[in-house]
């Protein structure tokens, strides 16, 4: 896939993330929703093919509104499936920033 399509791709991805995010009560701003095409590649690049975005560059931490003890830990997985050792990673890795609530989005390949 060429870099132009994989970036729309990402930030497709991000944007829909943000708005479910933004609608179950997470703390998103309105710019996050708002992000153009050009900005995310300001932000993140614009050559997947050479590492910039990567799927983990996206990685984001929401706090609810109403209750900021309440995070979730949105990944962008880079494989369609991980190894169970992988995920023990990352559950330790939302323990640590202490995020209740996990979501993983995974690479169709």
């Amino acid at each position: 896939m060429d870099d132009e399509t994989e970036t729309y791709k990402l930030w497709r991805l991000r944007k829909t993330v943000m708005q479910l995010c933004h609608d179950r009560g997470f703390l998103v701003t309105q710019m996050e929703l708002d992000q153009t095409m050009e900005q995310f590649k300001e932000q993140f690049g614009d050559k997947p093919s050479e590492g910039r975005p990567t799927r983990e560059d996206l990685h984001i931490v929401v706090e609810h509104v109403e209750d900021p003890t309440d995070v979730m830990f949105v990944l962008f997985a880079d494989e369609p499936k991980y190894p169970s050792r992988t995920l023990n990673n990352i559950v330790r890795k939302c323990k640590t920033d202490n995020a209740k609530k996990q979501s993983l989005s995974f690479n169709k390949g």
